[in-house]
């Protein structure tokens, strides 16, 4: 007897590299794993359980960690946008010390994103003869700031 197969709707996703990936809205088991990560006070819990539901709800198309961390938030943002909604509301706190009020806001998500041609150069020149080739911050970069205790932590995490 085969496997149930599970009838969800799939999007397509085009990455900033020009990688076009499919993804399905996250599911009620994945739900579960943001709201659990949300109580634990560490946050890699929480960068774990975002790392497993993307996993999952992109079919292991993508290594999240290798994925700059501004395309982590994307595909996060759509994958909550088709799965809870294309609309967030929130409230904000008056900057006016005095003043304390609360101001309910909207943001539709459609319109949440970043502009490709408006990303950095990979190069920088720093003398004619030398010239640094950077990557975009990973996940993995982020773990590893936490771990940074003394020097020669600081000089690795710099040249990674």
């Amino acid at each position: 007897m085969a496997l149930p197969r599970l009838d969800t709707p799939q999007y397509d996703l085009t990455l900033y590299n020009g990688e076009t990936i499919k993804f399905r809205p996250f599911l009620v088991k994945e739900q579960k794993i943001l709201l659990m990560a949300a109580e634990e006070p560490n946050q890699s819990h929480m960068l774990n359980a975002m790392k497993q539901v993307i996993n999952n709800c992109t079919y292991d198309q993508i290594e999240v960690d290798k994925l700059p961390i501004f395309e982590v938030e994307n595909v996060f943002l759509r994958l909550r946008e088709k799965s809870v909604g294309e609309e967030v509301e929130f409230r904000v706190k008056c900057v006016d010390t005095e003043c304390n009020g609360l101001t309910n806001m909207k943001v539709d998500l459609t319109t949440v994103g970043y502009d490709i041609s408006k990303l950095p150069e990979s190069k920088l020149r720093i003398s004619p003869n030398v010239v640094l080739n950077m990557k975009f911050p990973t996940l993995q970069n982020l773990d590893a700031i936490s771990n940074l205790e003394n020097i020669e932590d600081n000089f690795s995490f710099l040249a990674s």
